[in-house]
């Protein structure tokens, strides 16, 4: 009897088997990853077998993947500093305490998946409001306020913190309609930095900084902000953190919380490169000042950091000690807005690509054998983000100024 031969045919072509998970990461010349974190795709590997690049589960310990809904949402790494929500009650309830004779009443919403929701009827005077609780503001000390909040009756909303505990008074006013709330009123204090977001329909978050000339104890409150009794708002949470940027919700429920730094990293086993490697790294960074997203170290100590400069131009860090050297500021990107960068190293040379733009070279001193790849750097800003990565990429062979670019694409 012959030998028989199992064949598979699709328009007369032998069919062949199909890819490997890792060969969408594979570059256009087919340049093979050796360690893919694609924390969008949920898809991981880290160094190569036989037949490639091995999937493994996420490696690194203590990640937070994906952004609440209350915080916009968006898939990726979250990587965000330590801080502590200063609000007892960051869930708006008829536990707030009311400030003239205005109505609470709870609300069966979940916004968010959080926020039952707090209404709160004015009883005809724009300072009728309510609040969490008292907090003490140091003099001079940033705050990052974050309010969650709906759509209002009055279509106008008023946030206030007061306090006649200072001569003239301390008094910093906010007021707007839903989406458009703007600063108003700057006594003993600044407000900076306000910015506006509809997270859905009807679901707003109002975001800013603000500092206090003198040390005061009291508390912002919310209310319509009009003279027309009966006029409503609706409160979902709220939060105050001691900080030059507003980050993550943290819920508290009674007492103060807090969330630690995102101190993330990974050792540099079985993937990286003597001297020489390629990122690609797609993400934002959400810091008004300098920020980092990732950074590799080498066995010598020397590091290479990518980051965002508090202009928004994105940079290739290289430190050696006290020694810096950044590559020529790339493209502006405004904070929260993602991009795709590709940054290259090998002796004597680094370079950057930053959405397709031609690469910016910059001689250096060099750098060793890759140690470990780290989301944070702290020398960079608040250390630990506020970023988010989505995905990361590294090729253990230098590329061309033209690849590089297109890799950045």
């Amino acid at each position: 009897m012959g030998l028989q031969f199992d064949l598979s045919f699709s328009g007369g072509a032998l069919r062949r088997p199909p890819p490997k998970w890792w060969a969408a990461y594979r570059t256009s010349t087919g340049l093979a990853p050796d360690l893919v974190l694609d924390f969008a795709a949920g898809l991981y590997g880290v160094g190569t077998g036989p037949m490639g690049l091995v999937q493994s589960a996420l490696p690194l310990t203590n990640a937070r993947l994906g952004g609440a809904a209350v915080d916009g949402g968006g898939a990726g790494l979250l990587i965000e500093p330590a801080r502590s929500n200063l609000v007892s009650r960051s869930i708006a309830r008829p536990t707030w305490g009311p400030v003239g004779p205005v109505t609470l009443t709870a609300l069966s919403e979940a916004r968010g998946g959080v926020f039952p929701g707090l209404e709160i009827t004015s009883a005809g005077a724009a300072w009728h409001r309510a609040g969490p609780g008292s907090i003490t503001f140091q003099a001079g000390l940033s705050y990052a306020m974050t309010l969650w909040y709906g759509a209002a009756s009055a279509q106008m909303l008023k946030g206030t913190v007061y306090s006649t505990a200072t001569s003239p008074a301390s008094n910093l006013e906010i007021q707007g309609a839903p989406g458009q709330m703007v600063a108003v009123v700057q006594n003993g204090g600044q407000i900076t930095d306000l910015r506006n977001d509809q997270l859905a329909s009807g679901f707003y978050r109002m975001r800013c900084r603000f500092s206090l000339n003198q040390t005061v104890t009291t508390n912002w409150g919310f209310g319509a902000g009009t003279t027309m009794p009966g006029d409503t708002v609706t409160i979902y949470g709220l939060q105050i953190e001691a900080g030059p940027e507003a980050t993550g919700y943290i819920m508290t429920d009674g007492s103060v919380a807090g969330r630690a730094a995102d101190l993330l990293g990974l050792d540099a086993d079985g993937w990286g490169a003597l001297g020489q490697g390629v990122l690609r790294v797609t993400g934002e960074a959400n810091g008004a000042g300098d920020t980092a997203l990732c950074r590799v170290i080498d066995q010598t100590g020397r590091s290479l950091t990518l980051m965002r400069r508090a202009g928004g131009a994105i940079v290739l860090r290289h430190r050696d000690g006290a020694v810096i050297t950044d590559t020529p500021a790339g493209p502006i990107v405004p904070r929260e807005l993602s991009f795709d960068a590709a940054l290259m190293w090998q002796a004597g040379l680094m370079a950057l690509s930053v959405n397709g733009q031609p690469a910016q070279m910059m001689a250096f001193a060099g750098f060793d054998q890759t140690a470990r790849l780290e989301f944070h750097d702290a020398t960079v800003g608040e250390g630990a983000g506020p970023a988010r990565v989505a995905r990361l990429i590294h090729y253990p062979t230098a590329v061309g100024a033209e690849q590089l670019a297109q890799l950045s694409q």
